[in-house]
């Protein structure tokens, strides 16, 4: 029997790394706001495709063990959503980051701005 509450916190942090990819990139773009759409057109989905679906074989693999009295596939969700989220606790640092570094830059060229007309 496939629990599901794994299905639905598997779904929600499935949610949520979909929105820290798109972040990211519209963090390193930081003064310069777009459309959601915009954003979705720019990111090239098949890098998170090809994350998301390593993680799945990884986890396929580890869950092959016998970890608990699980069934497999509830093995299988329970390590998927742990990789998710640490997929997912990586995109948030990127998108921190950049954030950062962007806002770090806008203030340096604000104060040579002006140092200029003073």
């Amino acid at each position: 029997m496939v629990s599901k509450k794994l299905i639905i916190i598997n779904s929600i942090i499935l949610m949520l790394v979909f929105c820290a990819y798109i972040s990211a990139i519209a963090f390193i773009n930081y003064p310069w706001f777009l459309r959601f759409r915009n954003y979705i057109e720019w990111i090239d989905i098949l890098y998170l495709l090809a994350a998301l679906a390593f993680l799945a074989l990884v986890a396929w693999m580890v869950s092959t063990l016998k970890i608990r009295n699980l069934t497999a596939t509830n093995r299988f969700l329970l390590i998927y959503s742990i990789l998710c989220s640490f997929l997912l606790g990586y995109f948030i640092h990127i998108s921190i980051d950049s954030y950062l570094s962007a806002e770090k830059e806008i203030v340096q060229i604000e104060n040579k701005y002006i140092q200029q007309f003073m």
